[in-house]
């Protein structure tokens, strides 16, 4: 019986971080928050989680999902991301 093995180029990624409805900005310098933000406003995002700092160096936790298990899967979504980056 012979098997067939697709070939690297042909093989879609249907989820995680190389799948083709996933988009990332790489890490490495310092990007302005107003950039970050018109970015994501320009890819006309439906639903948006934002963690950050304010001038008073507050936490601020912001989230448009009404279902906070939604907003804990995008977090943990992100966080594995940022993880891989800095191995």
């Amino acid at each position: 019986m012979k098997t067939s093995i697709p070939k690297l180029h042909s093989i879609k990624w249907k989820n995680g971080q190389l799948a083709e409805n996933v988009h990332t900005i790489n890490f490495g310098q310092d990007t302005p928050v107003i950039n970050v933000l018109q970015g994501a406003a320009e890819e006309m995002l439906k639903a948006v989680c934002v963690i950050g700092y304010d001038s008073n160096n507050q936490e601020y936790i912001a989230c448009s999902y009404s279902n906070p298990k939604e907003a804990a899967y995008l977090f943990g979504r992100g966080q594995l991301f940022m993880l891989r980056q800095a191995d």
